[in-house]
């Protein structure tokens, strides 16, 4: 393949617009932001819930700390909550995702010279209409505060301009090689990734309400044994299921299966790619799935008003 990538390599981030890699790398420190505060209110409330156990097996005098221990566990879990809801990173998180994923569909519809950047007109315009393109996706989908802080610089890097310099066949292959198979293989450990999470805490949540119901029920023969100690557990169990459902990992699982193997049966019609209008219909298939697979995602995370769709 021409240009400056040798067959056989994906595609690395800097080569897409300069807002995308910001974008997705504001994504991720978002996501894993959000996530860390999550595990923190978990193992906060987890921890006084084990205090409690503490408290029944410990002397008088022991009572008091424990119980200020506790309420300190207790109040820093809630400090950890409203600041969640204060960052709002969630939300956020999902933004950065929506500009990352409009760009890259918008990247690989220039560089295809897919409609709206077609080949009719001059170089000059098409990049300016590229520009204007990602100018509507930064005002669009970013956060309000964050406009003051990415600047719009050129957005048109170097291994763009030679993608579209290539021969017909040589996007036809770099399409399918660079997006379709990377996305497909995404897709793919994903959807592994997250049956295999799902199967492994669902496990440890019927594990650990199972133990708590047999400790209830030995307790009717041995009404000394404290009772924080089964709800220690519950308390365990209900953190695990609240963490099962913030990472969506069953309800990822099968829609990431279902868009690899639609992106599979469209791979199998590339051959008919034989000119670039059929390119273009082409790569139009390919993103509208991939959208559409990104609005389910966005749509299961309830933030509906933020569809991934190309600006063009």
């Amino acid at each position: 393949m021409a240009g400056s990538k040798k067959r056989g390599r994906f595609l690395q981030p800097n080569d897409y617009p300069p807002l995308f890699l910001a974008s997705d790398q504001s994504a991720v420190r978002l996501e894993r932001n959000y996530f860390r505060l999550l595990e923190t209110e978990l193992i906060l409330f987890l921890g006084a819930s084990l205090v409690s156990i503490l408290t029944a097996f410990s002397g008088i005098g022991f009572h008091r700390p424990l119980a200020i221990i506790a309420a300190i566990l207790v109040s820093a879990a809630f400090v950890v909550l409203w600041c969640m809801r204060k960052l709002r990173l969630e939300r956020k998180w999902f933004q950065y995702r929506a500009v990352t994923e409009s760009l890259k569909t918008a990247t690989w519809r220039y560089m295809m010279q897919a409609p709206p950047f077609d080949s009719a007109g001059d170089k000059e315009d098409i990049d300016q209409k590229f520009m204007t393109t990602v100018r509507a996706i930064q005002l669009d989908r970013l956060p309000a505060e964050a406009q003051r802080h990415e600047a719009l610089g050129w957005q048109i890097t170097e291994f763009m301009s030679s993608v579209r310099k290539l021969s017909l066949e040589q996007k036809r292959d770099c399409y399918l090689h660079d997006r379709l198979d990377d996305q497909e293989r995404w897709y793919e450990g994903k959807s592994a990734a997250n049956r295999q999470s799902s199967n492994r805490w669902s496990s440890m949540v019927l594990a650990t309400q199972g133990l708590a119901i047999a400790l209830a029920i030995l307790r009717v023969g041995y009404p000394q044994m404290p009772l924080s100690i089964v709800s220690f557990l519950m308390t365990g169990a209900s953190s695990m299921l609240a963490w099962t459902q913030a990472r969506r990992h069953e309800d990822l699982a099968e829609p990431y299966t279902v868009a690899s193997q639609e992106l599979k049966e469209l791979r199998a019609l590339s051959g008919s790619v034989k000119d670039l209008e059929s390119l273009h219909r082409f790569v139009f298939d390919v993103e509208e799935t991939i959208s559409r697979e990104h609005t389910k995602w966005l749509a299961r995370r309830s933030i509906d008003n933020l569809r991934a769709k190309p600006q063009v």
